[in-house]
């Protein structure tokens, strides 16, 4: 049986169309262990349902930066 497969933060970005300190965001959110291989986060991709949940979370907590009302 092959080992689980990761995602690094950057990837969850592009494939979120989020900017990688909001993907980072989620991840650190999620409370889980995440390893790490250097200065990168490897996301196990069976996380990717919550990060996605967390990435949605901080859209609608934050306005975007930079536009006013």
């Amino acid at each position: 049986m092959p080992g689980p497969s990761y995602i690094t933060v950057g990837e969850i970005a592009a494939t979120f169309g989020v900017p990688a300190w909001k993907a980072r965001r989620a991840v650190d959110a999620l409370g889980a262990e995440i390893p790490r291989a250097g200065r990168y986060r490897l996301v196990p991709r069976e996380l990717l349902g919550r990060v996605a949940v967390e990435i949605e979370k901080l859209r609608t907590a934050s306005p975007s930066r930079g536009k006013k009302p």
